[in-house]
């Protein structure tokens, strides 16, 4: 009773949908139905997304993936999604997937460097695998708008906006300059507008 890796790409997808469900809802992974829709079957998904999947006994157990993050003149590999049924949660299973991940995802995407997003109990997996700590990065995404999400005539969603536009601004910059001194801060000077939510997915 061994554990095989594959690649997510060369199975059937659509047999596996209600499997990975599974994992995405014992995991605590909110909207579990669009994100599986967004990563594994978007056009975007389809062309940058590399995962890896983990059987046991021909049943699905785990799930990793890795997208690239264009940074400058370098590419990220920004580890995402790792998975693993419950009955399986111990550093074999989750060292399997993570190692598959960076031998097959890192020849496929080619990344300069590979990230992961520790936690007390991923810090061992990130250790044996060599990872060093980098610091604290901090999202850079602004949502300019938020009346955009709520359900409002778009006349009046876009004069809120106007409105809200300087205090979200000064919000902005306070926040830039409360950053500006915590240790371990990424210097990232482009922040991302976000005026409509069918950006939030670009």
């Amino acid at each position: 009773m061994s554990y095989q890796t594959r690649n997510l790409a060369e199975t059937d997808i659509e047999a596996l949908k209600p499997r990975i469900l599974e994992l995405f809802h014992a995991n605590g992974m909110p909207d579990a139905e669009a994100r599986f829709e967004w990563l594994y079957r978007s056009e975007y998904a389809d062309r940058h997304l590399c995962s890896r999947v983990l059987f046991h006994d021909d049943r699905l157990v785990g799930i990793i993936s890795m997208l690239p993050v264009p940074a400058g003149k370098r590419v990220i590999g920004s580890m995402a999604n790792l998975m693993v049924d419950e009955r399986h949660r111990t550093l074999g299973p989750a060292l399997i997937l993570m190692k598959s991940l960076i031998a097959e995802c890192c020849a496929q995407l080619s990344p300069d460097l590979v990230i992961g997003r520790p936690n007390r109990k991923a810090d061992i997996m990130l250790k044996r695998l060599r990872f060093q700590p980098l610091g604290h990065a901090i999202r850079q995404s602004w949502v300019a708008n938020p009346l955009a999400f709520m359900p409002l005539p778009t006349p009046l969603k876009n004069a809120g906006g106007r409105l809200l536009s300087p205090v979200l601004r000064a919000g902005l910059w306070a926040q830039q300059r409360s950053a500006a001194v915590r240790k371990g801060h990424f210097d990232i000077p482009d922040w991302h507008r976000i005026d409509d939510p069918r950006q939030i997915r670009e």
